[in-house]
């Protein structure tokens, strides 16, 4: 089930992307390198912006860290990096190993998740 999503996300995000830098290359005429460095960027940002809200909860799904030493080191690391009302997750399901990274999204979201 797990590659199912993974196939099905990949095509939805992929294929558009694709698309778009073959149009860009075919109609962008002698300096399609700077349209296609600009699509790039635009399309960075767009991921960026949309992987946390729309993507992330589908691919690995989050629950909230459970109160304890951990959240409160967190939390005290975030008021002194004067970060506002941080959302604390724990990527469930990963099947890594306990090896802590801390994924902070653009919409103020900590997700500390194991790595390999």
């Amino acid at each position: 089930m797990e590659q199912i999503k993974l196939a099905i996300v990949t095509v939805a995000l992929i294929e558009p992307m694709v698309a778009g830098i073959v149009y860009i290359v075919q109609h962008g005429g002698p300096h399609f390198f700077l349209h296609l460095w600009m699509y790039t960027i635009v399309m960075v940002f767009i991921y960026q912006t949309v992987y946390p809200e729309l993507i992330g909860p589908i691919m690995e799904p989050s629950i909230p860290l459970p109160e304890g030493e951990l959240l409160t080191r967190i939390r005290n690391l975030c008021s002194d990096l004067e970060l506002t009302s941080p959302y604390v997750y724990v990527i469930e399901g990963t099947g890594m190993k306990p090896k802590i990274t801390t994924y902070l999204a653009q919409c103020r979201q900590i997700l500390p998740f194991p790595q390999f």
